[in-house]
């Protein structure tokens, strides 16, 4: 009896620290203006509309894909036509706020963050303007 005992919760045990052990590690960050600023580039966007999945960066311009966008501490971001210049150049700058899963520019471009990994920060946006809602979705990816 006793070492049927012994076996069981050395069982037990070892199969705790298993369990432990092979956890998945979490790779998010709470998303707050904090952790989240930072100099940014577009790596990947795409497009949903009807169930369909489309690719949005390829037709993007090269020019624009290689401009950087800063999102600062104190509320305030840059967005600077960097490399290649588009004509004409796509400079911005304005201000931005993290409330809730929302990042919004400017008081009114709204967008859900769908994740944060500390290098990555990935946002959504629906636009219902043609009548019916298409989601376009954009990774940036930290500099």
């Amino acid at each position: 009896m006793k070492k049927t005992l012994l076996f069981v919760f050395v069982s037990a045990t070892a199969l705790l620290l298993i369990m432990s052990g092979c956890s998945k590690k979490n790779d998010s960050q709470a998303a707050t203006m904090k952790n989240v600023a930072g100099t940014y580039k577009l790596t990947a966007a795409t497009g949903s509309f009807a169930g369909l999945t489309f690719n949005l960066y390829d037709s993007i311009p090269a020019c624009a894909k290689d401009d950087r966008l800063t999102l600062n501490a104190d509320s305030t971001y840059q967005y600077v036509d960097a490399g290649t210049q588009c004509a004409p150049p796509g400079d911005d700058s304005g201000t931005w706020v993290i409330s809730g899963n929302y990042y919004i520019r400017n008081g009114t471009d709204s967008g859900t963050i769908k994740s944060f990994s500390g290098s990555q920060l990935v946002v959504s946006y629906t636009d219902n303007s043609m009548g019916f809602p298409v989601v376009a979705t954009e990774t940036l990816t930290k500099q």
